[in-house]
């Protein structure tokens, strides 16, 4: 599902088991609709996860990656990716929309990226990170801007931490999230479109060079690099900046920061921090 471009609802979109059809549905406080229907794609396994990017402006189904009219709830202007069934099961967008993840179910477990910006999509497909031979389950966008997948067996979540990130530069990480029991294939599933506020904010991450310690931290972050007189800025995920803290010398005094994700920014540079 992804929230309509008045607001006001939400566009519900189910697909056939066999064949090339979508179902369009849309729910409102109003009620829920008659379904819409579309036949298009290439339907060629109908497995794995049905994807909005945050936008609601493109849809990921099987092999394709679709174009989305969050106005009218249309589908249009299918992409293949030329890969499918074992290969595509886990699948999720990152914040801006530019860059498309989707992880293998098996046998291998790995994790491939395309540019959603590049003339030919499925040519820009670039390995950037490997399970080691688990299969991969559903991907999930938090929020804080990193992608989490499920790895079958394993006491742990992935996560490609840094998603706007062009190839292995994302940084796939299969030991991201400690488990007390070994995961499953599966994943809580969100509406990503309630996460627009925060994905507004990621043109502030793209170049993450700042280096900060410690992170988390409940008091103070330290520069472990000089940056001399330059003029830094706090904001948080929804892109509001922050005013509540203050520098001196090397030092950054957090302490007045609610509890939560905060992106510092110097010029073209960035960098993510916890506050405890």
């Amino acid at each position: 599902a992804t929230e309509d471009a008045a607001g006001t609802g939400h566009w519900l979109v189910v697909h056939s088991n066999t064949g090339n059809t979508f179902y369009v549905i849309h729910v409102t406080s109003t009620g829920i609709s008659a379904p819409t229907t579309y036949n298009i794609g290439s339907g060629f396994d109908n497995t794995g996860q049905l994807k909005f990017s945050v936008q609601g402006d493109r849809l990921a189904q099987d092999e394709n990656i679709f174009d989305f009219d969050n106005a009218t709830g249309a589908i249009s202007n299918p992409i293949s990716l030329g890969q499918s069934g074992w290969g595509g099961w886990g699948r999720a967008f990152s914040p801006s929309g530019r860059y498309f993840y989707m992880g293998q179910l098996g046998p291998i477990g790995d994790i491939h990226q395309y540019d959603l910006t590049a003339t030919d999509v499925a040519a820009s497909k670039i390995l950037v990170g490997t399970s080691g031979g688990s299969p991969l389950g559903p991907f999930q966008l938090g929020p804080d801007l990193k992608i989490y997948f499920s790895i079958y067996s394993n006491n742990a979540l992935g996560a490609i931490t840094n998603p706007e990130l062009a190839g292995t530069n994302c940084n796939v990480v299969t030991q991201h999230v400690s488990l007390t029991n070994a995961s499953q294939l599966s994943i809580p599933n969100f509406i990503d479109s309630d996460l627009l506020a925060t994905a507004d904010a990621a043109e502030l991450i793209q170049n993450e060079s700042i280096l900060l310690a410690p992170n988390p931290t409940d008091d103070f972050l330290y520069l472990t690099e000089s940056h001399g007189n330059e003029l830094f800025e706090i904001f948080d995920l929804s892109g509001k900046q922050i005013n509540d803290w203050s520098i001196e010398g090397n030092r950054i005094d957090v302490r007045q920061l609610s509890a939560g994700v905060y992106i510092l920014k110097l010029g073209a540079s960035s960098e993510r921090f916890v506050k405890k």
